[in-house]
């Protein structure tokens, strides 16, 4: 199902969430309001300000957006507001629509249908979800746009930040079944992205998730697998296969798309929270079909410590790529094998990775539903660490200190 086959649905569920207060008001003499047993109406949002000390490359927040953060402050990057509507219709089924809106992957704030879905309860254990529905990677928060829900300003960069997808069309189920003194968790996502970020196009990406999680008192572990088929080529590659092909190099040339090519992310994860400290950790793996798209890994881990309602915390995160390379086969004696294979390296060097963050803040829950957070980053990237960086220095070492401020809330 694709965005353009799902617009339907999408407003069935927004005008259900919506307008079903209204035509049952003689039900129900609350159901007028915002707020009523069957109908909700909730919003979130981040109001974030952030600068670097190093205006030589921009630091991107995700893969999203086409600017990231600069030596000039500006809120762009961490600014978000969602508003989020959900009708009950009977004990067991609800409709849920929820739009967001960011920095998208034109530059512009339109809002996002992100959630769109109806949800059915099959038992108290067993529940399934059919339309759009949020595709989440975090460990103690469900959605990576709730600023609220997590300590840090915006989650850390290495390891969330290269994760593309928010959202997806389709189906999903989730079961709790209780396994010792826990509770086991099973997840599975099965749909379509429906997304695009600023580099490249992932729209109509077959995508597979499942997700696997333990909670044990004050414990929780959690492994993801997720399989995505791509559907388009990155702009510009039919030209570079083109030129391969005419100047004799054929082969190289099949190797170079991306269209039908299978990307996975693992992770695996464990955190900690007594209520008092907070810790968490993982390690990940992202690896590609495509011989122009670099495998890496990444690590993540964070502690954090409540004192009343300030919580300071450091973080550490970093990803590599993993070394890859592809041979032309052009002959030295090739006029044209010079420009071809650094264009076929610059294709590859795209996808780079080398970066790690080290992060210092506090969050100060001012109020119910309101916090305040500040954060300082200190951000070190090898040479030609693209794929979180834009302008990144090809042939240096890039530094970096980030000082960010944000507001966020629900209501």
């Amino acid at each position: 199902m694709t965005f353009k086959t799902a617009t339907p649905l999408v407003f069935c569920l927004l005008a259900s969430a919506l307008l079903s207060p209204i035509a049952h008001a003689d039900e129900d003499s609350s159901a007028g309001s915002l707020s009523s047993d069957r109908f909700k109406f909730d919003g979130f949002g981040s109001l974030g300000i952030a600068r670097s000390t190093n205006g030589e490359a921009e630091i991107l927040r995700s893969l999203t957006p086409p600017e990231g953060i600069t030596d000039h402050w500006s809120a762009n990057s961490d600014s978000i507001l969602g508003l989020q509507a959900s009708y009950r219709i009977s004990d067991e089924v609800e409709t849920v629509a929820q739009a967001v809106s960011y920095l998208r992957d034109d530059g512009s704030f339109q809002p996002n249908i992100t959630w769109a879905f109806l949800k059915y309860d099959v038992t108290p254990r067993f529940s399934m979800r059919f339309g759009r529905i949020g595709t989440e990677f975090l460990m103690l928060a469900d959605s990576r746009l709730v600023g609220y829900s997590y300590l840090p300003v915006r989650p850390a960069n290495e390891f969330y930040g290269i994760i593309p997808i928010n959202y997806g069309d389709g189906i999903d189920a989730r079961l709790r079944w209780p396994v010792g003194d826990g509770m086991l968790r099973l997840e599975g996502f099965a749909g379509i992205a429906a997304e695009d970020t600023a580099r490249y196009s992932f729209s109509g990406a077959k995508i597979l998730k499942g997700t696997i999680g333990y909670d044990q008192g004050n414990w929780l572990f959690r492994y993801i697998n997720t399989w995505t088929k791509l559907a388009n080529e990155f702009d510009g590659i039919d030209q570079l296969r083109g030129a391969l092909t005419l100047a004799g190099s054929a082969t190289t040339a099949d190797k170079l798309g991306f269209k039908d090519t299978v990307s996975i992310y693992q992770s695996l994860g464990a955190a900690y929270d007594d209520g008092a400290w907070q810790v968490q950790g993982a390690i990940n793996y992202v690896g590609h079909e495509a011989e122009t798209m670099k495998n890496s890994r990444g690590i993540f881990f964070q502690v954090a410590r409540r004192v009343g309602n300030v919580t300071p915390f450091v973080s550490y995160a970093r990803a590599k790529s993993l070394h890859k390379t592809l041979d032309t086969g052009l002959s030295a004696f090739n006029p044209y094998a010079p420009m071809l294979n650094g264009a076929v390296t610059h294709a590859i060097q795209m996808s780079n990775v080398d970066s790690q963050t080290l992060s210092l803040g506090a969050r100060w829950d001012v109020r119910r539903n309101v916090d305040l957070k500040a954060q300082v980053d200190f951000v070190r990237a090898g040479e030609g660490s693209n794929l979180l960086l834009l302008n990144a220095p090809p042939d240096s070492d890039y530094k970096a200190t980030v000082f960010s401020l944000s507001l966020d809330f629900v209501f």
